[in-house]
């Protein structure tokens, strides 16, 4: 049986959760609390969209859906969740989920996040910054192709440690670390779906200004809010560019990067992660220059 979304299908939203992508590594720190407030308190939230599946056994997955706010005609699976031993239950699931988005006039779906700034998924472990689906998601992957999606978009979740983080040395940074300053300040959208979406972390936008106070580069962190429950307190998600588009970097912005990644550990933000385009060699050198690691490789599915 297919349904939607009941209250009391927390604890079993949480457990599969659990249970799906420990399949992948180690078990996610998720609790029933962080499912609710990474996804269920949304304003936006609209429990029609989440859907689960049962048998005799109970819960055997969920998916949720959600309506792009910024593209009326695209609708963005979130979150696929399914019990290791199933059976067709995914492909039902999948096929109803399919069903019920076709019914609102979308023309496009894809499944996956990143850089989620719109659905309330940023930050939920093992989410992170997002890597769309994971490659090694075997499972999914064969559902998705079974089901007439391809990967549209590759990518790749790097990451670095900021204790002993040392930065790269240049002439160009010495020059720049005499005659810059580093200034953050919080960043509040205007956008009450963002807001709400955004509401569980503290976007802080950090800036490399010169002598006369101007910003010569710019660069955005998203660390946990410090009365939210969703993202681990000792992580930080980089985000690069400010409409949150892959750019490769400019000798400014590699400086203001390394320059924070140095300064993090002293606010107890222990690694710091960010996801690429796999379409962009010259941002994925960069970032190695920068001591960034890959760590997991991924991609957006989609279809029309």
């Amino acid at each position: 049986m297919i349904r939607t979304f009941l209250n009391g299908d927390v604890p079993a939203l949480a457990e599969l959760w659990i249970e799906h992508w420990s399949l992948l590594g180690p078990p996610p720190a998720v609790t029933p609390a962080k499912i609710e407030q990474a996804i269920l308190s949304r304003t936006f939230f609209d429990p029609t969209t989440l859907l689960l599946v049962e048998s005799s056994d109970g819960v055997q997955g969920w998916c949720h859906y959600a309506i792009d706010p910024l593209r009326a005609e695209t609708a963005v699976i979130c979150g696929l969740c399914l019990a290791p031993h199933s059976g067709s239950a995914g492909e039902d699931l999948l096929a109803e989920t399919l069903d019920r988005i076709r019914s609102r006039n979308i023309r496009y779906i894809e499944v996956g996040v990143v850089r989620d700034d719109r659905f309330g998924y940023a930050g939920l472990d093992p989410i992170g910054h997002g890597v769309g689906v994971p490659d090694d998601a075997d499972r999914v992957t064969a559902l998705l192709a079974d089901a007439g999606f391809a990967a549209t978009r590759l990518l790749t979740r790097m990451t670095v440690a900021t204790a002993t983080y040392r930065p790269p040395v240049s002439r160009e940074a010495i020059q720049l670390r005499r005659s810059t300053a580093i200034t953050r300040e919080p960043w509040y959208s205007a956008d009450t779906r963002e807001a709400s979406a955004m509401s569980h972390l503290d976007v802080e936008r950090q800036r490399l200004v010169n002598r006369d106070g101007d910003a010569i580069a710019e660069v955005s962190l998203w660390s946990s809010d410090a009365e939210a429950e969703v993202m681990d307190a000792n992580q930080a998600l980089l985000d690069i560019s400010r409409d949150h588009h892959c750019v490769d970097l400019d000798p400014t912005q590699a400086f203001l990067i390394a320059s924070l990644l140095q300064m993090l550990a002293s606010r107890r933000i222990f690694t710091v992660e960010t996801t690429i385009d796999r379409d962009h060699p010259l941002l994925y050198e960069q970032l190695i220059s920068l001591r960034f690691d890959p760590q997991q490789q991924g991609a957006i599915w989609s279809k029309a």
